[in-house]
């Protein structure tokens, strides 16, 4: 892990119900949303009591550790995170189940 490509940011995740897809695109197309294509991704989570750590694995991409926190709510949740890029997803992977 390069400690010098870590990144710290801030999310805001919203879960909502979609009721009509074909609406839904049309309405993103509107506001200017451009599909990009399929993102592939596998997220493996490790418990760390109040702080939660993932790995994102992504299909032909790069991968990241992410460590963050947020509250368990219903409604919009604002995470604070760290974001690091992982060369070897299957290392990191190992070392950290070895860990819990």
């Amino acid at each position: 892990m390069d400690l010098a490509r870590e990144t710290l940011a801030v999310s805001i995740e919203l879960k909502a119900r979609l009721d009509g897809f074909a609406a839904t695109v049309d309405l993103c197309r509107r506001i200017g949303a451009v599909d990009q294509g399929t993102l592939r991704q596998t997220d493996t989570y490790f418990s760390m009591g109040m702080y939660r750590l993932k790995l994102r694995e992504t299909e032909g991409g790069e991968n990241l550790l992410i460590g963050y926190s947020r509250p368990d709510a219903a409604e919009a949740k604002k995470s604070q995170c760290r974001v690091q890029r992982v060369e070897n997803a299957g290392a990191t992977k190992a070392s950290l189940d070895r860990q819990w």
